[in-house]
């Protein structure tokens, strides 16, 4: 795996608000504990990148703002690590946004593997995306 793979580049991030909102309202949704998933596909257009991606920890349950930052972090680094898998599979017609939701309080006992639930996350939205492809072109 090269280096370039790896990175999180400024371009795959999803920052705009009308794209954040359209996601919300418009967007499919499942979770696989303790993330909760937005996605929402569409045709690729030629200047945006396939995979656009967002973060989010509730304030709702993380209080303090150093515990948002620290679970927002993780996140971005297990889905680094984890996406060169999920973009082999995904097909280069489709462009893809996903909002990555942290929903529930961790455990101070009993610690959360990101990097597996991020490999489940990806397995799932595959498969999604595959049968979403498969309906739309029976029709």
């Amino acid at each position: 795996m090269t280096a370039a793979c790896c990175a999180f580049q400024k371009y795959e991030r999803l920052k705009k608000a009308q794209e954040i909102d359209t996601l919300f309202q418009n967007g499919k949704a499942f979770s696989i504990l303790p993330i909760k998933v937005l996605y929402s596909i569409k045709e690729q257009s030629a200047t945006s990148a396939s995979c656009k991606v967002a973060f989010s920890a509730p304030k709702k349950i993380f209080r303090k703002s150093v515990e948002r930052q620290g679970i927002k972090r993780r996140l971005r680094e297990a889905y680094r690590l984890n996406k060169a898998s999920f973009l082999e599979g995904l097909s280069p017609s489709m462009s893809i946004q996903i909002m990555f939701l942290y929903v529930q309080k961790p455990h101070a006992d009993k610690p959360i593997d990101l990097n597996s639930t991020f490999n489940n996350i990806f397995a799932e939205l595959l498969r999604k995306i595959n049968s979403h492809a498969s309906s739309s072109s029976a029709q």
